[in-house]
């Protein structure tokens, strides 16, 4: 792709998706890369900041504003941010719009904001996004409200620094002084709108768990929730889940929301997705807008769907795996990019209209996709995004924090130039050394078929981030990464399958947390051919 400057362009906003961004000459109040390469600096936090003076949250939630809407897109942006720079301003200015959104909720707003009765016969805890239509509906976009109200809750519950210090704002809404009584508030009130409305009415979580609106109501009754609505829920179990293990005091919850949470997961792979070997030789994903169907999702729904796996990746606990995410971002990369400020407007690179519609931009969700691609990183956050010149696309700028950020914490191949052994070769040509040598056209070849290893000694106890498997003809299908510190006792790392091909292929693995050790092994468990790698790298510090 060529890197261009977007002047300004707008995006349709419907059904809760995206809206108006504009890219433009720095100034003192927009947000600016300094580049797209090492740390995530000091001056781009300082011009997130700068812009967040600007901005204020929406006075309701009337066109989905706290769901996908500006509202809600800046309300996410800021936790990410906020977890890479441990900067309390920007905290701080969340939990202005985590009040907003809880003080603007349908019960405990006055008119014209609040005290609607709505399609259940209730003034519900809820946030109604029409309120001129009869009845009053309520759809998937109430899972963003209790999501914001669990995600400002779960970063100020694992910052236990600030627990007891007063939240600078003076608490205006009574919601609670210090930021551990406020937290505190946030998910209570989250809890409520669950229990009295979502689970109450909203859905039918009869079958298993799984997410099916009420066929007592007006939205798509008795359907199954379409797949980036189900995103929008899972956004509010999964932190509250995380607060109250932080809290300490609510297992049932915990058990409770993740099992939703994890059923729903488990059901988009099992019955919703395919994969199929895509032109370039990846595995790919189709899927659709919401079962029964199984293809043609659109790109801009599409988008909502890749944002929610990669938040449920983060948290360690769902069985989301960066091969899974590598599929999506080969979605994108081999099938959806159709040429330079060119992309499909469905996920099986077709097009359309409307949310089907090609566009000459990178919708901001695929940008997280970039981290699991790294040969198409540049390319993709260079289609909108330039060094130094000004942006107020929140939802871009935070996103591409994020996977610099996270390219940064990967680190450097701590295999290159280490001793190496393996399993067997396949001749004196392709030696164990051969995958951590830096060179690309050198590579270990194995005598036999499945149960094949190879191992590197790091020199001493590192910090390991990723794995990065840089495959001759993708032969091996399942395999693991086993780590040690004295070569003797192992333990397990990450275990992956994936598609064999006559392709060669990169796969990145994105490790949940650092682990220590100075031995890795990767033991190729199943292949259809003798194992054999250009390069085999283990990323930290």
């Amino acid at each position: 792709m060529d890197r261009r400057i977007v002047a300004a362009w707008t995006c349709a906003f419907a059904a809760g998706v995206a809206c108006a961004q504009n890219t433009r000459q720095a100034d003192s109040n927009l947000m600016v890369v300094s580049s797209f390469s090492g740390p995530v600096t000091q001056s781009e936090i300082d011009s997130f900041k700068a812009y967040l003076t600007t901005i204020s949250p929406a006075k309701d939630n009337i066109g989905n504003a706290w769901a996908q809407g500006a509202s809600g897109e800046q309300t996410k942006a800021m936790g990410l941010v906020y977890e890479i720079s441990h900067d309390t301003v920007i905290l701080d200015k969340m939990l202005t719009y985590c009040d907003a959104v809880l003080s603007e909720r349908n019960d405990l707003a006055p008119k014209p904001v609040g005290q609607y009765v709505i399609w259940t016969g209730r003034i519900d805890p809820a946030w109604p996004n029409n309120v001129d239509i009869k009845p009053i509906g309520t759809g998937g976009e109430q899972g963003d409200p209790i999501g914001h109200l669990g995600h400002c809750a779960r970063l100020v519950l694992q910052t236990p620094s600030i627990w007891n210090v007063n939240v600078p704002d003076g608490d205006p809404r009574h919601y609670g002084k210090t930021y551990l009584a406020r937290a505190k508030n946030y998910v209570a009130e989250a809890d409520y709108a669950w229990d009295h409305h979502v689970a109450a009415s909203l859905l039918d979580l009869s079958g298993n768990n799984l997410y099916r609106f009420s066929s007592a109501g007006p939205y798509k009754p008795g359907e199954p929730v379409p797949w980036n609505q189900q995103m929008m829920f899972n956004y509010g179990l999964q932190n509250l889940a995380e607060a109250h293990r932080l809290l300490a005091d609510d297992a049932g919850r915990v058990t409770r929301y993740e099992g939703i949470v994890r059923n729903n997961l488990d059901s988009f792979f099992a019955t919703g997705a395919t994969t199929y070997t895509d032109s370039d030789g990846h595995t790919a994903f189709n899927w659709a807008y919401a079962l029964p169907s199984k293809s043609g999702e659109d790109s801009n729904h599409g988008a909502l769907d890749v944002a929610g796996m990669h938040r449920a990746l983060l948290t360690g606990r769902y069985g989301i795996t960066t091969t899974q995410m590598t599929q999506f971002a080969n979605t994108f990369v081999d099938v959806m990019s159709l040429g330079p400020n060119h992309y499909a407007g469905r996920v099986d690179g077709s097009s359309g209209d409307g949310h089907s519609s090609d566009t000459t931009y990178i919708r901001s969700a695929y940008l997280l996709l970039a981290q699991f691609r790294p040969d198409a990183y540049l390319s993709m956050v260079s289609e909108d995004l330039t060094p130094g010149v000004g942006t107020t696309a929140i939802d871009r700028f935070s996103r591409f924090l994020w996977v610099k950020n996270q390219r940064d914490l990967a680190g450097s191949n701590l295999a290159l130039g280490r001793p190496a052994t393996a399993s067997s070769l396949y001749s004196a040509n392709y030696p164990a050394s051969a995958a951590a040598d830096g060179n690309t056209t050198t590579r270990w070849a194995s005598a036999a078929v499945d149960g094949q290893w190879w191992q590197v000694d790091l020199g001493s106890v590192k910090s390991i981030n990723q794995f990065v498997l840089d495959e001759y003809r993708s032969r091996v299908t399942t395999y693991t990464f086993r780590i040690s510190s004295d070569g003797k006792t192992w333990s397990k790392a990450y275990r992956g399958t994936k598609a064999a091909s006559q392709t060669d292929t990169r796969t990145t693995v994105v490790l949940p947390k650092p682990l220590n050790a100075r031995y890795v092994k990767l033991v190729c468990n199943v292949a259809v051919d003798k194992p054999t790698f250009w390069e085999i790298e283990v990323l930290g510090r």
